[in-house]
C-alpha cells in the first residue's frame, strides 16, 4: 500500500508539476505573443517614421531641385536671348553682304556683257584689218611682180 500511496503521491506531484509548467508555458507564450506583437508594432511604427522622413526629404530635395532649375532656366534664357541677338545681328550683316554681292554680281554681269560686245566689235575689226592686210599683201605682191616685169622689160630694151 505504501508503494501505491507513494505512486499516487508521485502522480499527484507530477500532475501538479505538469499543471505548473503548463501554466508557466501559457504565461510565457502569452508574454512572447504580446512581446512579438509589441515588437512588430514598434517595427511598423519605425518603418512608418522612416517612410515619413524619406517622403519629407524627397519633397525637400524636389523643391530644392525645382528652385535650382528655375535659377538655371533664368540663366539659360538670358544666354539664349543674348545668342539670339547676336545671331540676328549676324544675319542682318549677312543679308546686307548678300545684297551687296548681288549688286556687285549685276554690275559684273553688265560689265561682262559690255566687254563681250566690245570683244565682238574688236573681233570684227581685227577680221576686217586682217582682210585688208591680206588684200594689201596681195596688191604688194602684184606690184612687186609688175615692178620686176618692168625692170626686166627695161633691161631688154
Amino acid at each position: 500500500l505504501d508503494v501505491m500511496n507513494d505512486f499516487r503521491q508521485s502522480k499527484i506531484q507530477v500532475e501538479a508539476d505538469l499543471e505548473h509548467w503548463k501554466v508557466k508555458y501559457e504565461n510565457l507564450y502569452r508574454d512572447f505573443t504580446n512581446e512579438k506583437f509589441s515588437s512588430e508594432t514598434r517595427k511598423l511604427e519605425a518603418i512608418q517614421k522612416l517612410e515619413d522622413r524619406h517622403k519629407l526629404e524627397q519633397r525637400m530635395i524636389q523643391e530644392s531641385a525645382l528652385e535650382e532649375a528655375k535659377k538655371d532656366m533664368g540663366k539659360i534664357e538670358k544666354h539664349i536671348n543674348k545668342t539670339n541677338k547676336e545671331l540676328l545681328e549676324s544675319m542682318k550683316k549677312q543679308k546686307d553682304e548678300v545684297v551687296k554681292m548681288k549688286n556687285d554680281q549685276r554690275r559684273l554681269i553688265d560689265e561682262n556683257k559690255m566687254y563681250k560686245r566690245d570683244m565682238l566689235i574688236n573681233a570684227e575689226r581685227v577680221e576686217a584689218y586682217a582682210k585688208r592686210q591680206s588684200d594689201l599683201n596681195k596688191k604688194l605682191k602684184e606690184m612687186k611682180c609688175e615692178i620686176m616685169l618692168q625692170k626686166q622689160s627695161l633691161r631688154e630694151t
